[in-house]
C-alpha cells in the first residue's frame, strides 16, 4: 500500500512538471500584461492546490507605480515565511509626477482577498524607495571653513561656496556640511564621432554677485578649452532652492554630435530615480483644464538621510531622447543637424534632508516653485486597485495646505465638485491660517447620484502665488477594464510601464 501510495503520488507530481513545462512554452510567446497576468493566477492555484503542504518560501514583491495624477504605490520589498501580501494604499500627488525610467521589470500579484492599510492622508508622493544601512561617512567638507571661501551662500539646509577656483554646493546639516555637487555642471560638446571634444570648461575665469529683489544673484564665468566659445552660470539663491541657468555662446558648428551637460556627484550617491512633472492649465475662456510640461525631476539619494532633486524645465528639456545615453548625473542637450551655437539650459535644486521631512517629495514640488506652501488632494474613501474610480456612491476626501515657510501665514482656498457636463455640486470658498512648519486638513463629502466622471478642482494662494490642482475621479460600481493604470477612465491607447517595456513615457 505505502509503494503504491508512492507510485500515485510520483505520477501526480510528474503530470505537474510536465504542465509546466508545456505551459511555460506558450506562456514564452504571451504578451508581457499577459503572461504577468497568467503566472498571477498560476501562482494561486498551486498555493491552493497543495495548502498547507507547501514550504516556507521567501519572496520578494516590488510595487508597480503607477500615474501619481491618478495614484502612487509605494514601492516596498518585503520577505514572508507565509504567503501572504499585503497592499498599501497609494498616496496622491499634488501635481502629477509620471515615471520614465525604471532600470527592472515589476509586476504585482495581488492576492484574491487584498486588505488596504491607511497610513496617513497627507496627499503627496511618499518616499518609495527607502535605503536600508546606506548612510555615508563622508569626508571634511570643503565648504565648512568660511575664512577660506571666495564667496558663499546659505539656504536653509545647504551651502555653495567658491573656493580656489572651484565651485562647491553641500548639504547644511544638524552643523555638518556634506559636499555634493562641484558647482553646476558644464557643458561638453562633440562632434559627430562622438570621440573628439569641441569644448568644455577647465577653470572659473570670473564671477560677480547682486541683489535682485532681496534675491542674491550670482554669475560665474568660466575657461573653455576653445578660446572662441564663453560659458557662464547664473545662480539664484533661494532659502530652499537654487535656479540655475547654464549658458554657452559661440560655438558656431556644424559638426555637434550627441552633447551632454555634465554633473560631478563628489560623493556619489546610492540611487536614483527620474520622472516627469506636469501641471494643469486652466484657460481663460473656461474651456477645459489639460495638463502641460512643467519639468524632467531626477533625483539623487546621496544616502538614505540626504536627498537632492533637480526640476530639469525650459524649451530645452522638453525630451528625454537621450536620458538613455548617459549617466543619470547628466542633463542632455537637444542638438538639431549637427548643428549649434548657443544653447540655454535651465533647472532648479531642491536638497531634503529625509530625517526632517516626514513627506520630502510632496513638499519639492512646491520648494521648487518658490512656495511658501504645499497642497493636494488625497482620496479617503478607498478606490479600486488603487486607481481613481470608486464603487461607492458616498465619497470622502482630504484636501491638505501645508505651511512650509518659517513664518505664520494666511492662506485662502476653494474648491469645487462638477460632473463632465459641468454642473456643479459641492462649492466652497474659504481662508485660513496656518503656524510655520504647520498644516491644515479639510475634509470633502460627496455623494454621487450618476455613475460617470467627476472632477475635484482645488485653487490655493498665499497672497503671491496661486496652486490650482485638478483630480479627475469617477463613480463607476462593478465597471471593468483591462490598462486601469494606463488612465483612470481606461481611454488610453497608450500602453506603456510594465505593458510595453522599450517604451518611455518620455519617447511617447
Amino acid at each position: 500500500m505505502e509503494d503504491g501510495h508512492n507510485v500515485k503520488n510520483l505520477k501526480k507530481k510528474i503530470a505537474v512538471m510536465c504542465a509546466v513545462c508545456v505551459t511555460t512554452t506558450s506562456v514564452m510567446a504571451m504578451p508581457k500584461n499577459a503572461e504577468a497576468s497568467f503566472w498571477g493566477s498560476f501562482s494561486r492555484w498551486i498555493r491552493k492546490y497543495y495548502g498547507s503542504n507547501s514550504e516556507t518560501t521567501t519572496q520578494e514583491t516590488t510595487t508597480e507605480e503607477t500615474t501619481v495624477e491618478e495614484t502612487t504605490v509605494e514601492e516596498t520589498t518585503q520577505e514572508t515565511t507565509t504567503v501572504e501580501e499585503t497592499i498599501e494604499e497609494a498616496a496622491i500627488s499634488s501635481e502629477s509626477t509620471d515615471y520614465i525610467y525604471d532600470n527592472s521589470e515589476t509586476t504585482v500579484d495581488y492576492q484574491e482577498e487584498e486588505t488596504t492599510t491607511k497610513v496617513d492622508l497627507t496627499p503627496g508622493l511618499k518616499n518609495k524607495k527607502v535605503l536600508e544601512d546606506s548612510t555615508k561617512e563622508f569626508g571634511d567638507s570643503i565648504v565648512k571653513d568660511t575664512s577660506s571661501l571666495d564667496f558663499y551662500y546659505d539656504g536653509d539646509n545647504y551651502r555653495y561656496a567658491i573656493v580656489d577656483g572651484e565651485e562647491i554646493i553641500a548639504f547644511y546639516d544638524n552643523g555638518d556640511y556634506i559636499d555634493v555637487l562641484s558647482g553646476a555642471g558644464e557643458y561638453v560638446i562633440r562632434d559627430t564621432t562622438f570621440t573628439n571634444i569641441l569644448t568644455e570648461a577647465s577653470s572659473v575665469e570670473d564671477f560677480s554677485y547682486t541683489k535682485e529683489d532681496d534675491v542674491t544673484v550670482l554669475t560665474v564665468k568660466y575657461n573653455e578649452t576653445d578660446s572662441s566659445v564663453s560659458a557662464s552660470t547664473t545662480y539664484k539663491f533661494y532659502d530652499s532652492h537654487i535656479e540655475v541657468v547654464a549658458n554657452i555662446d559661440g560655438i558656431g558648428s556644424n559638426n555637434v554630435g550627441t552633447s551632454f551637460f555634465q554633473r560631478n556627484f563628489i560623493n556619489g550617491y546610492e540611487d536614483y530615480e527620474l520622472k516627469q512633472n506636469q501641471e494643469w492649465v486652466f484657460p481663460e475662456n473656461d474651456d477645459f483644464p489639460y495638463k502641460d510640461f512643467d519639468s524632467i525631476v531626477s533625483t539623487h539619494y546621496i544616502d538614505n538621510e540626504h536627498k537632492m532633486y533637480t526640476f530639469f524645465n525650459g524649451d530645452a528639456a522638453n525630451t528625454g531622447k537621450y536620458f538613455d545615453d548617459y549617466s543619470p548625473e547628466h542633463l542632455p542637450l537637444k542638438v538639431s543637424d549637427h548643428t549649434l551655437d548657443s544653447y540655454e539650459l535651465n533647472y532648479n535644486l531642491v536638497f531634503e534632508n529625509l530625517s526632517e521631512d516626514s513627506d520630502p517629495d510632496y513638499f519639492a514640488l512646491f520648494k521648487n516653485k518658490g512656495y511658501s506652501f504645499a497642497a493636494g488632494i488625497t482620496p479617503v474613501t478607498e478606490s479600486i486597485e488603487n486607481s481613481t474610480i470608486f464603487e461607492k456612491s458616498d465619497l470622502e476626501f482630504n484636501i491638505n495646505i501645508s505651511n512650509i515657510s518659517d513664518v505664520d501665514k494666511d492662506y485662502s482656498y476653494s474648491y469645487k465638485i462638477y460632473d463632465y457636463y459641468s454642473n456643479i455640486y459641492n462649492e466652497t470658498d474659504d481662508s485660513v491660517t496656518i503656524k510655520a512648519d504647520d498644516s491644515c486638513n479639510c475634509d470633502v463629502s460627496f455623494e454621487a447620484k450618476n455613475q460617470g466622471i467627476y472632477y475635484l478642482e482645488l485653487t490655493v494662494s498665499d497672497g503671491n502665488d496661486t496652486h490650482k490642482e485638478l483630480y479627475p475621479f469617477g463613480y463607476l460600481p462593478e465597471y471593468n477594464y483591462e490598462y486601469r493604470e494606463s488612465s483612470p477612465f481606461g481611454i488610453s491607447g497608450i500602453r506603456f510601464g510594465n505593458y510595453q517595456q522599450n517604451d518611455t513615457t518620455l519617447a511617447l
